[in-house]
């Protein structure tokens, strides 16, 4: 297994937490995490989450962007403009775009970014203006209490996870 730095088992930590969350409190069963969407042996794009629900229109596949934060809000603007080896994708410079771009590779019907903090309010603004669900740790909180599940500290709870080789873990799925 390679050698993972502090924010990237951080970030995992809070995968495999919202994936226990979601399966065992929201009671989403057919979920997965780590899932990579290919068209082509080399064109891919990666979705934290995902899963299928049925409503009124149909089946719907619904994305999940997880972003663990130590540092605070999680801000609209990349650090650096995104690019990916070897694949055509326009240069993009900010979280939405990044999300709205992989909603429409993979072609899912909704997408949620999730944190454990905040989001900054460009992100808000313009996640919410281009219909992408935004929750924040709050949010977080408020699922687990409807769901009666107390959570005293939502830091505490997520660095519990093990990762015991769940990162290397991929769920592959091709599409046309």
């Amino acid at each position: 297994m390679r050698q993972l730095t502090g924010a990237q088992e951080r970030g995992f930590r809070f995968e495999i937490w919202l994936e226990e969350v979601f399966k065992n409190v929201a009671g989403i069963y057919n979920l997965r995490r780590n899932v990579e969407f290919h068209k082509e042996r080399y064109l891919f794009r990666q979705a934290d989450l995902a899963y299928n629900t049925i409503s009124q229109q149909g089946l719907e596949l619904v994305i999940i962007e997880a972003k663990y934060s130590s540092n605070g809000p999680i801000k609209y603007k990349l650090r650096s403009p995104k690019e990916k080896q070897g694949q055509p994708i326009p240069k993009i410079d900010n979280l939405v775009d990044e999300i709205i771009e992989r909603q429409y590779f993979i072609g899912a019907n909704k997408s949620v970014l999730i944190t454990n903090k905040t989001f900054d309010k460009e992100l808000i603004s313009k996640g919410l203006a281009n219909h992408i669900y935004l929750i924040d740790g709050t949010g977080l909180q408020k699922i687990l209490l409807q769901q009666q599940k107390r959570v005293s500290n939502l830091e505490a709870s997520i660095q519990r996870i093990h990762l015991n080789g769940q990162v290397s873990k991929k769920n592959i799925i091709y599409i046309s």
